[in-house]
């Protein structure tokens, strides 16, 4: 009987880590798409991803797009208009959000065209124990307590 009993626990202990442990696999990325509208410039990517900093998404910095005969005032939220957007300061709000160039005309100067549109990269998955200490924890302590409790009987 004692023998069945600490099969059982280690299976229920196997389980257990099973169970927590797969939601870690399956996480949500900690990231947001953003798509940049140049408004005619040349030169940035079509999006760019920004990272989630504690409970808002940002991004250090946004490319800048040239267009010969004009100068880039910057990322707006609408197409005329809107909100400027100071990537380290911003909070973007959603999946999937488009920003849009704005433009100046240039005072008789042209600015020269940028080379061919930069390569989009997709960030890699990385994983930071320490923000998964909770279920860390837990999923220790149920170990240490099944075990505790097999060898026990």
């Amino acid at each position: 009987m004692k023998k069945f009993l600490k099969r059982l626990m280690l299976g229920v202990v196997t389980l257990a880590v099973f169970y927590c442990m797969t939601p870690l696999a399956f996480a949500a990325e900690k990231y947001h798409t953003i798509y940049l509208e140049p408004q005619g410039g040349i030169g940035v990517p079509t999006q760019v991803y920004v990272y989630k900093y504690g409970d808002v998404y940002r991004a250090s910095s946004l490319p800048t797009p040239t267009m010969e005969g004009y100068t880039f005032d910057g990322w707006y939220e609408d197409i005329v208009g809107g909100t400027a957007i100071k990537a380290s300061k911003y909070n973007f709000k959603e999946e999937g959000q488009t920003l849009y160039a704005h433009w100046t005309v240039a005072d008789g100067s042209s600015s020269s065209a940028a080379a061919a549109q930069p390569e989009e990269t997709k960030p890699t998955k990385t994983f930071k124990i320490e923000e998964h200490m909770g279920e860390v924890l837990i999923v220790g302590t149920t170990i240490l307590v099944f075990t505790l409790v097999a060898l026990h009987g």
